[in-house]
């Protein structure tokens, strides 16, 4: 397959932040991952948190996503089990 050069410099900067990301110790294509919860037990743990409320607990969710609104401050993440809306907020 031929790359156009717009293509060929896109290949290359991924091949690069690749390499780094492998200098640094972490693994760009991880073979596993631990997931702590489903959307439906986490919604289920925090469904009486108020609004805006928050906590310091730490989770691990895996799914699809599905929609982002906001330009990525809003995610919604699907899996086996349902949905959740995920807020990113900005540094």
């Amino acid at each position: 397959m031929v790359l156009s050069p717009e293509q060929q410099d896109l290949f290359n900067q991924r091949r690069e932040k690749v390499a780094a990301l492998r200098q640094g110790g972490v693994d760009p294509y991880p073979s596993s991952f631990e997931r702590t919860t489903t959307s439906t037990a986490l919604a289920a743990t925090y469904a009486s948190l108020c609004q805006g409320e928050s906590t310091q607990d730490g989770v691990k969710v895996a799914g699809r996503l599905m929609a982002m609104r906001n330009s990525g401050l809003f995610l919604d993440l699907h899996d086996d089990w349902g949905k959740i809306q995920v807020f990113c907020k900005p540094p």
